[in-house]
């Protein structure tokens, strides 16, 4: 190996690399690279693997082979992907407000030049490590080196290249309907090969909780901790220096002649009826979340303090789907909750929103559709450096065999 090429000069060659693939990505717009697609992404693969092999064979006596494969080009490059990596993660991968920071490529860093350049240093590198192993014996230690390098090859060039393939769509139905038409974040229309029908479209929430509010500045007035009382009927508590009993409460409400009275009707609210103790004087009403057909009701305390019943949280979601396929019912009933995906020929259908301004009264449900078919490669990457590091674990275990004297 040249014993000049130090880690200074490893630093130096991946800093210039840097600096021109963020020139580039500035040059090129807010854009970034565009990523093929199958089969144009395989045949790049292959080929560059193919590179790979006649060029190590071609040059392994040079000392361009013995850079590629030394420790400090090695660390440098890895230290530059991270780099990309840990800003992809903290920086929102979506169109931002500052024009500089979407020409740079930083909210699109996975299609960035700089990003992409790193990538193709690294499987260079992964790639000649891997088949300099490959030419020594064959051992249990050998085979470990290669399965964890190989499997970190997979995973990164099947991320990179896969990602012309991968398909992410949003699909919103209405109860009753049946669509295959999904959205895509650039607002292309995209029809998939099956129909999605939403039966039904469902909610469970929390009981609201009583939020006290100062009168006169609308602070809140949390209790110590921040924990709020849940309005059930019956329930008795205290909320600073007011006391308070739930007289009554429903589900769902509606409000006629200054009272609720319960209903199950579309557009009902939760509500509730409390008496309050305070300063020797009692108080009584109603209060209530309101919603997209009642207003919000509240409780006013000798111009003091205000309660409110605070919109309820939500427990779960869910929707009641069939699948169709070419006009048949291919799988019926299913239904698909907020990590509890369906999957289906290679599709996942996940539970992705709804009609906030409805909230529990929603007859739509929002379904995020994703198609990536280069996840079972990226799941043998993973499996390969699994396998890799338990034999290692192994190996480190295993007692020192000393011969000789």
């Amino acid at each position: 190996m040249d014993q000049k090429w130090t880690y200074k000069k490893s630093f130096l060659t991946l800093l210039i690399v840097l600096v021109i693939g963020f020139i580039a990505q500035y040059f090129s717009g807010s854009g970034g690279v565009v990523m093929p697609s199958f089969p144009a992404n395989l045949i790049i693969l292959l080929l560059f693997t193919g590179y790979l092999v006649f060029t190590y064979f071609a040059f392994r006596h040079t000392d361009i082979i013995a850079v590629f494969t030394g420790i400090p080009l090695t660390i440098a490059v890895i230290s530059a992907y991270t780099l990309l990596s840990l800003i992809m993660g903290f920086t929102a991968q979506e169109p931002h407000d500052n024009e500089l920071v979407n020409r740079l490529g930083l909210t699109h860093i996975k299609t960035s030049y700089p990003f992409v350049l790193s990538t193709i240093f690294l499987l260079i590198i992964l790639g000649y490590s891997i088949i300099k192993r490959l030419t020594r014996k064959l051992t249990l230690r050998n085979m470990a080196f290669f399965l964890n390098h190989a499997g970190l090859f997979l995973i990164i060039a099947a991320g990179s290249l896969g990602t012309g393939d991968l398909l992410r769509l949003s699909i919103p139905v209405n109860e009753g309907s049946i669509t295959n038409i999904g959205v895509r974040g650039d607002n292309h229309k995209f029809a998939i090969p099956f129909h999605i029908e939403l039966n039904q479209f469902s909610i469970d929430q929390y009981p609201p909780e009583l939020m006290l509010y100062d009168g006169k500045t609308g602070k809140a007035l949390l209790e110590e901790g921040g924990q709020l009382p849940f309005i059930k009927e019956g329930r008795q508590g205290k909320l600073h220096d007011l006391e308070f009993t739930v007289k009554e409460y429903y589900d769902k409400a509606v409000f006629r002649d200054s009272l609720f009275i319960e209903s199950p009707v579309f557009g009902s609210t939760h509500a509730a009826r409390l008496a309050v103790r305070y300063n020797g004087s009692t108080y009584s009403g109603w209060v209530s979340p309101g919603n997209f057909m009642h207003e919000a009701r509240y409780l006013f305390i000798d111009g003091k303090y205000v309660l409110a019943a605070l919109e309820p949280k939500v427990l779960k979601y869910q929707s009641d789907i069939t699948i169709y396929k070419n006009q048949t019912p291919q799988v019926e009933n299913v239904l698909v909750e907020v990590n509890k995906p369906f999957k289906y020929e290679g599709w996942t259908i996940y539970q992705h929103s709804y009609d906030a301004r409805l909230g529990r009264w929603s007859r739509r449900s929002v379904f995020e559709v994703s198609r990536d078919p280069w996840l079972p490669v990226v799941y043998t990457g993973i499996f390969m450096m699994i396998a890799g590091a338990l034999y290692l674990i192994y190996a480190g275990r295993m007692p020192i065999r000393r011969t000789g004297a």
